[in-house]
């Protein structure tokens, strides 16, 4: 099922805009694997912002220390200049790897 940007906006309370540098991405223009913990911590503090989490560890003295995320692997067809679905082979190896 393929989601309008509109509603999957409405299913997180916070969407932050992250700019993309040039040291973010590999040769060959892809965002490098690593640089997405980056982009989760961003989000992470967003959060504790908007919830005044980081104003309850100065008064207290207490707050979190882990986060959990999520990734989306996005295949793109390079000749047609857009993303497209996943090769079957690659979601059964997904599949199988996962142990479904």
């Amino acid at each position: 099922m393929t989601q309008s940007l509109k509603q999957l906006e409405n299913q997180y309370p916070v969407i932050l805009n992250q700019d993309i540098i040039w040291g973010d991405m590999d040769a060959f223009g892809h965002i490098n694997n690593t640089v997405y913990f980056r982009y989760f911590e961003n989000a992470r503090i967003e959060y504790f912002n908007r919830i005044g989490v980081l104003e309850q560890k100065k008064q207290l003295g207490v707050g979190p220390i882990a986060a959990e995320g999520d990734g989306l692997i996005v295949y793109f067809d390079y000749a047609g200049g857009g993303s497209c679905e996943i090769p079957a082979a690659i979601v059964e190896a997904i599949k199988t790897l996962k142990g479904l």
